[in-house]
């Protein structure tokens, strides 16, 4: 199959411009619209800018790849806000079967580290958050309270469309509704996130060896999570 080429640059001069109470891009004068055909607007002005930049930065053919915000933008206006309460719900779902609540019986040493690295976020929640989190060793499946779910939910509830866009990029990314949460507190950093996250597989790669595909979804996981914490920290 023929490679998909890439649209070729046709405008020159990349501007921010006022929309409403907001901003936007024109190119050339023409403003910016997203796949869904809603003009791309945002209330932050740093990170349309930042978007602006992607744009600007753009050479003789337009690369998707290298518009990383502009897509996060994108997923914020064209999935996110129109079916916001059904986003809630599947990120509410990482938070009922997390991760970090679910070890392993043995080996002692890796115990030990999902102890050390997990242990201090959950505790975070419930310290920060109010939110108690039961966790159990082994794969069979434990239920959360409904008040944990509660209270998960409300927080949720609480993030803008862009900070949700952000926080279930990194949840569904690392497994982990409390890292995303953690992350978005800036209690712990990208690279402590994707650590988390892929603790066991890194624990079992030392004892067997690397799979490039497994090492593939490993920085795979870290560029998502870094470019959601990036977002994250433009919208302070």
């Amino acid at each position: 199959m023929a490679e998909k080429k890439l649209p070729k640059r046709l405008y020159k001069d990349v501007s921010v411009i006022s929309i409403d109470e907001g901003y936007g891009i024109a190119l050339d004068g023409n403003v910016l619209k997203t796949p869904a055909v809603t003009v791309l607007f945002t209330e932050c002005l740093p990170l349309i800018e930042a978007v602006a930049m992607e744009w600007e930065g753009q050479k003789i053919e337009i690369d998707i790849q290298t518009l990383p915000l502009f897509r996060l933008l994108v997923a914020s206006i064209d999935e996110v806000g129109p079916k916001r309460e059904e986003v809630n719900r599947k990120i509410l779902q990482f938070g009922a079967t997390d991760l970090l609540c679910y070890r392993v019986q043995e080996p002692p040493e890796l115990i030990n580290r999902q102890e050390k690295t997990w242990q201090p976020i959950i505790n975070w929640a419930k310290e920060e958050l109010n939110v108690s989190f039961r966790v159990t060793d082994g794969i069979s499946p434990i239920t959360q309270s409904q008040e944990t779910l509660c209270a998960m939910e409300d927080i949720l509830a609480t993030l803008t469309d862009l900070e949700m866009t952000a926080v279930s990029s990194v949840v569904t990314a690392t497994g982990s509704l409390i890292v995303g949460l953690a992350l978005k507190a800036d209690v712990i950093s990208p690279d402590t996130a994707s650590d988390i996250s892929i603790l066991e597989e890194v624990y079992q790669m030392e004892r067997w060896g690397k799979f490039k595909n497994v090492s593939d979804r490993h920085d795979q996981i870290r560029k998502e999570t870094c470019l959601a914490y990036r977002l994250l920290r433009i919208l302070q």
